[in-house]
């Protein structure tokens, strides 16, 4: 019940979370890679994830998953990683849920 409340806060708070990350995005000099995308398009993207989390988790298969948004996610990835970002930058920018 508790996994089922916290991806529906997640989903529900989806734009916030969204802003949340492009503001740490803006403030972290780890972040830097991220600045290869624009605002808006990063924002939109993790807003989209957070927004569709439960039906990833829930109703849809990983294949199902990567069908749908691979090729999408794979350039915003590229873009990310034109400076080389270590993946501890990275999930330290994404993380939601941290201080």
């Amino acid at each position: 019940m508790l996994t089922y409340k916290l991806v529906h806060l997640t989903e529900y708070h989806a734009d916030n979370l969204a802003a949340s990350l492009l503001r740490r995005v803006e403030q972290s000099p780890r972040a830097g890679s991220y600045r290869n995308v624009s605002p808006q398009e990063l924002k939109k993207v993790v807003s989209e994830i957070y927004h569709h989390l439960g039906t990833w988790l829930v109703n849809k298969t990983e294949t199902d998953v990567e069908l749908r948004y691979r090729q999408r996610y794979v350039d915003l990835v590229m873009k990310i990683s034109q400076r080389k970002s270590p993946s501890s930058t990275t999930l330290g920018v994404l993380a939601p849920f941290t201080a």
